[in-house]
């Protein structure tokens, strides 16, 4: 089990948020051509999955929502450096050109943290960099 320890002082304020940690696990791997149905069964669940990617790719990610669910979908490089986010009240859309080879994490949540229910996530290469299919 890992512990956080600090010492404040008296004479600061301080404020903590944790929001993640790399590697991540229970992590879905998904691939271009996928559509995947997943579910927000508590507010603030985050849903968590993984992409391989090559540099000079291209790809859409959309995170369609079924019910109250205001999408908001979050990229993350494999060192955990936020690279794009986006949200809405209907679906969610981000269309992003890959500039290193790496493995992305996607988190796919409710915006407020507020909502539960289903959701759809796709993703589509657009490009592909020369030599691959």
């Amino acid at each position: 089990m890992n512990t956080l320890s600090f010492k404040l002082s008296l004479f600061y304020t301080y404020s903590l948020c944790l929001v993640m940690c790399f590697p991540l696990y229970g992590q879905t791997p998904i691939s271009y051509g996928d559509c995947i149905t997943g579910s927000i069964d508590i507010p603030t669940e985050t849903e968590r999955y993984t992409l391989d990617v090559e540099a000079g790719e291209h790809f859409i990610i959309r995170m369609t929502p079924e019910g109250s669910v205001d999408p908001r979908v979050e990229i993350y490089n494999s060192v955990g450096t936020l690279i794009t986010t986006e949200w809405s009240f209907g679906e969610t859309r981000i269309d992003y050109e890959v500039t290193a080879n790496d493995e992305l994490t996607i988190l796919a949540s409710d915006n407020d943290g507020d909502d539960t229910g289903q959701y759809t996530i796709c993703i589509e290469r657009t490009f592909c960099p020369t030599g691959t299919t």
